[in-house]
């Protein structure tokens, strides 16, 4: 009788705990998917409670506005952004994805800070009007090539 009570303690807070996952997932807008990986690659929720999984991503799983991926010292994930914005990240990498609103796409804002590793993004889609894209970072070297069709 102890052990089901347990057993339907654990349950329910499962079942809660994946609610208030749910919920919050459908209040931040999706920011786009993984294509691929290499390694071990997290992501969480920032600001989410230590009780909130950090989960390893699969090639498929969608990221929303207000994820963190991290990739492990011998990982790599290739991102596809909603607007078409590949985003390639290197071993121990840490990306936040601050913000991403697609705004019709040639008028979209992508705001991301990467607190240490590597970044490799080709933006497909050329930015207009109020566009914005940041990288925030406490050190940066950065290379840009205009790649004209």
């Amino acid at each position: 009788m102890k052990t089901n009570r347990i057993s339907l303690y654990l349950a329910a807070a499962l079942m809660i705990g994946a609610q208030n996952s749910l919920a919050a997932t459908a209040t931040r807008p999706a920011a786009g998917e993984v294509v691929s990986i290499n390694g071990v690659v997290f992501v969480r929720e920032d600001g989410a409670s230590a009780a909130s999984a950090i989960r390893n991503v699969k090639a498929g799983d969608v990221l929303y506005a207000g994820d963190v991926v991290n990739t492990s010292s011998t990982g790599s994930v290739k991102l596809l952004l909603k607007d078409k914005t590949v985003v390639d990240l290197g071993p121990s990498a840490l990306l936040k994805l601050n913000k991403f609103s697609p705004n019709g796409g040639s008028d979209r804002e992508l705001d991301v800070s990467m607190a240490y590793g590597s970044i490799r993004t080709a933006v497909s889609q050329k930015l207009q009007g109020k566009g914005k894209i940041f990288v925030r970072t406490s050190v940066t070297t950065m290379g840009v090539r205009d790649r004209k069709s």
